[in-house]
């Protein structure tokens, strides 16, 4: 395994930054390799997809944005993108790249209404009581409408 020294810095301190990432083709595919790869990944992937910017297509085609400007390609059916991380790293080790796990978040979320924290539109609120024995137990729900995405269904 080639390993590049962490760069040092304008101070003399050691860049971490500098150093060689997964993608690199001169890593072995071990399987912690891959477990970090996957980590990787998949934080990039949300990263980009808080960005607001992967779009549906048509199918399961969807453009993701890259980091150098534009939009890559992905195939959510085939699990494939036209970036040089899947072509060179994840197709061969079998790792989705962080634009297959953003288009895949925004299909996921396309998919779903409502937000994160209800149920099409509702929050359910549980109540506890005591029973005979002084046991925490539920007494009852209700609904009530979520405040991020039906805040005029007060």
């Amino acid at each position: 395994m080639f390993a590049h020294p962490p760069a040092p810095d304008h101070e003399g301190a050691t860049n971490f930054m500098a150093e060689p990432i997964l993608a690199d083709t001169r890593h072995t595919t071990t399987r912690e390799a891959i477990r970090q790869a996957i980590i990787q990944r998949t934080t990039r992937g949300m990263l980009t997809y808080n960005t607001g910017r992967v779009h549906h297509l048509e199918g399961e085609l969807w453009a993701v944005p890259s980091t150098r400007g534009g939009f890559h390609q992905v195939d959510l059916e085939a699990e494939s993108c036209n970036c040089e991380d899947f072509t060179f790293y994840g197709s061969a080790a079998g790792v989705p790249c962080r634009h297959v796990y953003a288009a895949a978040i925004a299909r996921a979320r396309d998919g779903r209404r409502g937000c994160s924290g209800c149920y099409d539109g509702w929050v359910f609120l549980g109540y506890e009581g005591e029973d005979e024995n002084g046991e925490l137990v539920e007494v009852g729900t209700k609904r009530v409408p979520c405040r991020r995405c039906r805040p005029t269904a007060r």
